[in-house]
């Protein structure tokens, strides 16, 4: 893997994690549950 590859898996990654994150505070809101709208 090349310094670049490394790079790129790094941020794809992280747009997932945010990504994720955000639809678990959406959910939270959605359905008021504190404990998951916390952990996004």
């Amino acid at each position: 893997m090349t310094k670049h590859d490394h790079g790129l898996k790094e941020k794809v990654e992280g747009t997932i994690d945010k990504v994720k994150g955000e639809v678990k505070e959406v959910v939270g809101k959605v359905t008021d549950n504190k404990k998951l709208q916390a952990e996004g």
